[in-house]
């Protein structure tokens, strides 16, 4: 961050109960990471409050969790603000199920954090911020969906689309964020398609160039 300092979120447990989202700071990239508190809460959110989240079947065994899976941090340098971007692991009510994707920020990395809108922003899990050089934030989300955001993250600004690499049909893989690399590639500026799992064909594909060129 522009602090110097290094943050992370992340999903701490597959099953049980969360209060919110924990955050961890370090001096280095390297860590070690201390907790820095739970700037996001359950408690605090009305749209994904524990009582306006839906309950699957009393007969499953994971009935009682409440979690947060997949959040992210960012700073988000033409707002100067702090965001969080994260899915619970059940959908607001009146929906029945799906993953939601809210949206939350805060002047200060500490927080505490407040959503941005009193709702979700997309259907969709994995979702990440991707701010470009023109200050154009974009969210990407689920299986290689790229979408504008609002230029004050209050929501979408377009349908999603679908980020296409050159080596495949389709990303289709889960977690896919747009991170930049610079000269190590031989393409300054390029943005690459990354997943947390090999796409479906090839490890990785780039994006040359500013991302308005890489969705269709």
């Amino acid at each position: 961050g522009p602090d110097g300092k290094y943050y992370i979120v992340g999903t701490p447990l597959l099953h049980g109960k969360q209060e919110g989202i924990d955050l961890f700071r370090s001096d280095s990239r390297r860590g070690p990471f201390q907790h820095a508190g739970t700037p996001w809460t359950f408690a605090a959110s009305k749209w994904a409050h524990p009582a306006n989240l839906n309950q699957p079947n009393p007969k499953d065994p994971n009935y009682a969790d409440r979690i947060i899976w997949a959040p992210e941090i960012e700073y988000i340098k033409s707002l100067k603000k702090w965001v969080f971007v994260y899915f619970p692991n059940k959908a607001p009510k009146p929906l029945l199920k799906g993953f939601h994707i809210g949206i939350a920020a805060s002047d200060t990395p500490l927080g505490p954090y407040q959503d941005i809108v009193d709702g979700p922003i997309a259907s969709d899990p994995d979702p990440h911020l991707f701010e470009d050089d023109d200050g154009t934030v974009y969210l990407t989300m689920g299986c290689g969906r790229i979408a504008r955001m609002k230029p004050d993250l209050s929501g979408l600004a377009e349908e999603p689309r679908r980020i296409y690499p050159g080596n495949a049909p389709a990303i289709a893989n889960e977690g896919n964020d747009l991170p930049v690399r610079t000269g190590d590639f031989g393409t300054e500026g390029s943005r690459e398609a990354k997943t947390h799992r090999p796409p479906v064909a090839g490890e990785e594909d780039f994006l040359p160039g500013s991302v308005k060129q890489a969705v269709k």
